[in-house]
């Protein structure tokens, strides 16, 4: 670990000599002996990390290397820093008074850092000696850069590898006696809980449960909930909320984190509905009440499941009726399968056959430790029976325990290559059982100087490569895909953060507080994790003061006065991540932060950020997005190391949240991302951005016309971008045929603008996979140009087109996934012939004034798993609900291969309200049992009056969420 350390000193010393070169007169000639030495000794340093395990006197050795690195970079830091302070005169006139003494003041600094780099110099010629009297040897040339390319085995797709993890050997059975207990004919309400040791497969059984189609057609609602072992229920509650919505296709409010109590809010929510709740990873008996008391005990077969290792815990929830699972161990048959499928990709070769079965049997049938074990040999490309016994001697004793557990999942940390043994490690500073956003994580790798210099590729990329490595070995889990089958949220497993978090705090590379059941004395802590509140935090600042990186989550009582108090002690911060604090204004401090390369304030309640912001030049990453924030200074203009640029204001509308940026702009010519900006009538930013030729992701909001002309020059010369969002003020046209060479690589595009004909040139882009257009109200029919696009998988119309008549036609669509057709006033039919939309899985419709019947064809879509009416005709709705039972099982109803069908009514004063046909249903009958003297004679009064009774309970739900 000491040998990626130095590496990234050498690397950050070459920055400094090079930036900061005329601030080191005098020194330089030092700072590049010390350099040259590190280089060198770097090579060494990575046989000496793999010996240090079971060497001490290695071990001290590296200790004091890596310590030795430390004190360089806090040395040179703190020199930067301080002559950056004396040139801080803002007047000609106040200069000349103060030359004098700043002359003295700048004669003494570097005195003093030539005596401190002559002493570490001192030091590297001492450690060199120790080294020499160790005879340590080393298979690196000095001074190479080791090669991701040559070091690793080709990535297989992310998406492969995710269906790989789900499909676990040996859940079938289980998951079919788990579906069964969820589809039972009991009316009741029941809690089933799961137990098992650690990495015995609770988590991705009850996954596998959850995604089941029967289960989804089953349940009104359903969510997930990861409990762990420091939780808070109001935040497990909202989060519930989110997952409610956000599975029926609900708008989540926007002021929800700033709720109270929503206990009364989950109750009326889920009164009328059919539910299934997952509690993962419980460790305590402190959800009792919310399963006792605050899911409601309706009689529509709602069920909740958790998962836990303790075997009391799950008794205490598990009462009678309710039960327990007992999960167990793998079989020798299964476990033989699974290390198999990881490391052979098929059949054990023979000569491996006797020791395989061996490795295997230490597992004792644990699917962690056998799908790590089975990853790690997997990438070995030799593999021979010698290199297998060797492995086998060093798996020790048995796994009936714990220590066991985490000595085998050790040897697959050990296997890491250098390079990616930080980057696992970083890991550990995210909360237990967190899903962590992949891009916020590769944008923390680059800010911290993890990630290596690859030839022909971005930071970005050779990140998201160490990522999936990752992934391969098992060692990170995927937790979500993004359209493009790629990973957008991982997480590790708490057995493997265990371990992590332990070596973390050993090598003194991260700590996190407050660590369980421990009394937390930082010494000297180089990057931190603040996970609780900070109301209840007392830190020692006095011993943080070498901290370069400071992450908080869940920090509901970090105060304005906290974060002045904290950040004016940490002047080396290079990372600060205040996500989702309760912040106001912006704090001062942070321009302070002279080598700061990562901020973000991303949900915060920021309005304005100073034009100080300036003084960061080497800020990479600024992410504003979710803030207040309406306008950004013209000084931003001055970093020119940004590479992300993010920002959206929650105050505009929720789909045109654009930031205001002044002239200037164009300076940032290392930006990979740009959004969400607004270009201002009468500036140049238009033509400025064409300088932006490293885009990859790029968002704005066009208010001219003329602006309009020069951004789709300017768009001409971004031949990177991936994803592009275009929003053009109405009424206003622009001719975006003015695009003479659109980017190619393009893989989402969403285009709000007025257009007449569609570009000619959309019809080329043959890597989209994702299209949003909105209030175009086209002449010619889209569907005709889009059909043929071949890897288009969402497609989303509102406002588009205003014939009577939509037609998709037989061979097209061939990849589409999801479909709107939203906003038409005219269109009185859809048609969808046999053999279009073949794979279509989501059916969107919402506000066709004309439109009262259903889609013709809709029954050829077999694939279609979720179909949603919003705001359509009561026609429409009716010719969904009268669609009885009776015809369903005579095969003529054309919806009954839809797992859901949920319907929208926007109300007068701009709420929206959901129901689902199963409710539909539901409230129908109770109506017709309670309400047989109502004179009720015809369907359409039927309708009428069950659509009434939801919607009365539904505006008291709406009640309660208002007075929250």
């Amino acid at each position: 670990m000491a040998e990626r350390a130095v590496s990234i000193l050498v690397q950050y010393l070459g920055f400094v000599l090079i930036e900061e070169g005329r601030l080191l007169h005098g020194v330089d000639r030092e700072v590049r002996y010390i350099k040259d030495e590190l280089d060198f000794m770097r090579a060494f340093l990575e046989d000496a990390d793999t010996k240090a395990e079971t060497d001490k006197g290695v071990k001290t050795w590296v200790k004091q290397v890596r310590e030795l690195v430390y004190d360089v970079e806090d040395v040179l830091d703190k020199y930067v820093l301080r002559i950056v302070q004396e040139y801080k005169f803002k007047h000609w006139s106040i200069r000349f008074v103060f030359r004098s003494a700043r002359f003295l003041k700048e004669l003494k600094s570097r005195h003093k850092l030539g005596s401190q780099i002559k002493e570490i110099k001192e030091r590297v010629r001492e450690i060199k000696e120790r080294r020499e009297r160790y005879n340590f040897s080393s298979s690196i040339t000095p001074g190479s850069n080791l090669s991701l390319e040559n070091d690793l085995i080709q990535d297989p797709p992310v998406a492969s590898l995710f269906i790989e993890e789900t499909n676990l050997v040996g859940i079938e059975q289980r998951r079919e006696e788990l579906v069964g207990w969820l589809l039972d004919e009991e009316p009741d309400r029941r809690v089933l809980a799961v137990v098992g040791m650690g990495g015995l497969g609770k988590t991705t059984l009850v996954k596998k449960v959850y995604d089941d189609r029967r289960v989804n057609e089953h349940f009104d609602c359903q969510a997930w909930v990861t409990v762990s072992k420091s939780f808070r229920v109001q935040e497990l509650l909202k989060d519930m909320i989110k997952q409610f919505c956000e599975a029926r296709k609900e708008p989540v409010p926007a002021d929800l984190e700033a709720m109270g109590r929503v206990e009364r809010l989950i109750m009326a929510y889920l009164q009328s509905k059919r539910y299934v709740i997952i509690f993962d990873d419980v460790w305590s008996t402190d959800l009792r009440f919310l399963v006792e008391h605050v899911f409601p005990l309706n009689d529509y077969g709602s069920r909740i499941i958790l998962t836990t290792r303790l075997t009391d815990v799950a008794s205490s929830y598990a009462r009678p009726p309710n039960r327990i699972y007992d999960l167990q161990p793998l079989s020798q048959q299964d476990a033989w399968e699974l290390f198999c499928k990881k490391a052979f990709g098929g059949d054990c070769p023979q000569e491996l056959h006797e020791l395989s079965h061996k490795i295997v049997d230490k597992c004792q049938g644990t699917p962690l430790a056998i799908a790590t074990v089975g990853s790690l040999l997997g990438r070995k490309r030799v593999k021979s029976a010698s290199e297998w016994k060797q492995f086998y001697d060093s798996m020790g004793y048995e796994l009936d325990s714990s220590p066991a557990m985490k000595r085998l999942l050790w040897l697959s940390y050990n296997d890491l290559p250098h390079p990616q043994k930080y980057c696992f490690l970083y890991i550990s500073s995210f909360p237990e059982d967190y899903a962590i956003e992949c891009g916020r994580l590769v944008k923390l790798w680059i800010a911290e100087g993890l990630i290596e210099e690859v030839r022909g590729k971005t930071p970005e990329e050779v990140a998201l490569n160490y990522l999936n490595e990752l992934i391969q070995r098992s060692l990170v889990q995927v937790a979500h895909l993004n359209i493009y089958g790629e990973v957008s949220r991982c997480r590790v497993h708490d057995i493997l953060r265990e371990i992590i978090l332990s070596k973390s705090k050993d090598d003194n590379f991260y700590e996190v507080y407050p660590e369980p059941k421990t009394r937390w004395q930082p010494i000297n802590a180089r990057r931190l994790s603040i996970l609780e509140n900070s109301d209840r935090v007392s830190l020692n600042t006095r011993n943080l003061s070498r901290l370069r990186t400071l992450l908080m989550f869940g920090i509901d009582g970090f105060q304005e006065k906290s974060a002045k108090q904290l950040l004016s002690n940490f002047k080396l911060l290079r990372v600060l991540d205040l996500q989702g604090a309760p912040l106001e204004n912006f704090p001062d401090e942070i321009v302070t932060l002279y080598h700061l390369r990562y901020l973000s304030l991303k949900r915060t309640k920021i309005r304005k950020i100073p034009k100080s912001l300036g003084k960061l030049k080497y800020l990479e990453t600024l992410d504003l997005r979710r803030t207040l924030v309406v306008k950004l200074p013209v000084r931003i203009s001055k970093l020119h190391h940004l590479r992300h640029l993010l920002a959206s204001n929650i105050d505009n509308d929720i789909d045109h949240p654009a930031v205001d940026v002044h002239n200037g702009i164009g300076r940032l010519t290392a930006l990979q991302k740009l959004s969400f900006i607004e270009a201002t009538e009468g500036s140049s930013i238009a033509e400025e951005l064409g300088s932006l030729t490293q885009l990859r992701t790029f968002g704005i909001k066009i208010l001219g016309e003329e602006d309009g002309q020069n951004i789709c020059s300017s768009i001409d010369k971004m031949n990177d971008l991936r994803s592009l969002k275009l929003d053009v003020k109405q009424p206003k046209l622009v001719d975006f045929n003015l695009i003479s060479s659109p980017p190619r690589l393009l893989r989402r595009l969403w285009l709000d603008a007025k257009l007449n004909n569609l570009p000619y040139w959309l019809s080329s882009l043959e890597n989209l996979v994702y299209l949003r257009l909105g209030w175009s109200w086209l002449r010619d029919d889209p569907i005709k140009v889009l059909q043929s696009l071949p890897k288009l998988e969402e497609l989303y119309l509102n406002g588009v087109y205003e014939a009577e008549q939509l037609h998709f036609e037989a061979q097209g669509f061939g990849r589409l996934r999801a479909l709107e057709i939203g906003v038409s006033y005219n269109v009185k039919s859809v048609v969808m012939d046999d053999g279009a939309l073949p794979v279509l899985e989501s059916l969107y419709m919402s506000t066709c004034e004309a439109l009262k019947q259903l889609p013709l064809g809709i029954q050829h879509l077999r694939k279609l798993k979720y179909f949603s009416s919003t705001n359509m005709p009561n026609e429409f709705d009716m010719a969904i609900l009268q669609l009885d039972n009776e015809q369903e099982q005579d095969g003529l109803n054309p919806l009954q291969h839809i797992n859901k069908i949920n319907f929208g009514i926007l109300l007068d004063d701009g709420r929206w309200l959901y129901y689902s046909k199963e409710e539909y249903r539901r409230t129908m009958e109770r109506l017709q049992r309670q309400n047989d003297s109502n004179n009720i004679s015809t369907p359409e009064d039927m309708f009428k009056l069950t659509k009434q009774t939801i919607l009365a309970g539904r505006r008291q739900f709406a009640r309660y969420w208002y007075e929250q």
